[in-house]
């Protein structure tokens, strides 16, 4: 019969091929494991039976920030020749979007620039896009539009004062894109 110094001893020459086994059964067991729980069957999607709403799905767009001075102020053809900013505008969801894109006032770089009251009506503000000239109107929507699945589009404005705007006009602002009445 062995004693344990013998059962030791044979263990520790065969140590190096025991723990080259043990940590192949614990890497097999870990990739298994995570294979099973991150694994999504396919079946089970199908199942479902109403859109999946992923989280990230949305309706993207560039940000640009809209600042309008008495450098602004141009008549019509000197402001269909500025420089064009354009929205370019994303549809990530599983279906059609209706969308409007607004400009709406920045009141914290208002605030911060110390140009509240300087600010005037939004009647002076003028855009263009496609070579229309437009005046905005208390809605402040410049643009209507949808967007099929996985489309996307580039809007081109062009923004500027009308040429009868008081010199000390100031308005900051972006573009926003909202969804329009849609469930």
């Amino acid at each position: 019969m062995k004693n344990k110094f013998d059962i030791a001893k044979e263990l520790k020459e065969h140590e190096k091929k025991y723990t080259i086994i043990l940590v192949l059964i614990f890497v097999f067991l870990i990739l298994f494991t995570g294979y099973c729980i991150l694994s999504i069957d396919n079946k089970e999607l199908k199942s479902i039976n109403k859109n999946i709403n992923y989280r990230y799905s949305s309706l993207s767009s560039t940000y640009q920030l809209i600042t309008l001075t008495n450098k602004s102020i141009l008549t019509d053809k000197e402001g269909l020749n500025t420089n064009k900013i354009t929205i370019h505008i994303e549809n990530t969801t599983d279906n059609k979007y209706d969308y409007k894109i607004v400009l709406k006032k920045d009141n914290r770089i208002t605030k911060t620039c110390g140009c509240i009251n300087n600010v005037d009506d939004y009647k002076h503000i003028k855009y263009s896009v496609d070579g229309n000239i437009l005046t905005l109107n208390s809605d402040m929507v410049i643009y209507k539009g949808s967007l099929k699945r996985n489309e996307e589009k580039d809007i081109q404005v062009n923004i500027w004062l009308d040429e009868n705007t008081n010199s000390n006009y100031h308005y900051h602002g972006y573009f926003s894109i909202e969804k329009i009445n849609q469930e």
